[in-house]
């Protein structure tokens, strides 16, 4: 799927990736090869969505979704884990992730502090 068009140009508009049911969370599990550092990688992406209902978001009541995923990249050694949070007409509001790679840990914690609506039109 096409997220961006270059490295730097994003979309115009958003494009669904998946649906999330109102009463059931969608799983995935996926293995295969994908641009990861410097080149193709095998990995495996084990993940959750699932509805969170309505949360306070910037100040608004939004619809958000949180999304889990675990990543292993088996030639790198490589284990990551993400949970993000993402909110209807926004995106993504918070986002928690941990990595592992050989005895290196990190970890960090991101939330959205701001929002400046984007034009919707196509250019």
């Amino acid at each position: 799927d096409v997220i961006a068009e270059g490295d730097r140009k994003a979309l115009p508009e958003p494009r669904p990736l998946f649906r999330v049911p109102k009463d059931a969370a969608v799983n995935w599990d996926f293995t295969g090869k994908a641009i990861f550092g410097m080149g193709p990688e095998m990995i495996r992406l084990v993940g959750t969505a699932k509805r969170l209902g309505k949360r306070k978001v910037l100040g608004q009541n939004l619809e958000c979704i949180r999304v889990e995923i675990d990543t292993t990249v088996a030639g790198a050694g490589m284990q990551l884990h993400q949970d993000c949070v993402y909110g209807k007409g926004i995106g993504l509001v918070e986002m928690n992730w941990s990595t592992s790679f050989g005895k290196t840990k990190r970890s960090a914690q991101m939330k959205l502090i701001q929002f400046v609506p984007g034009s919707t039109a196509n250019p």
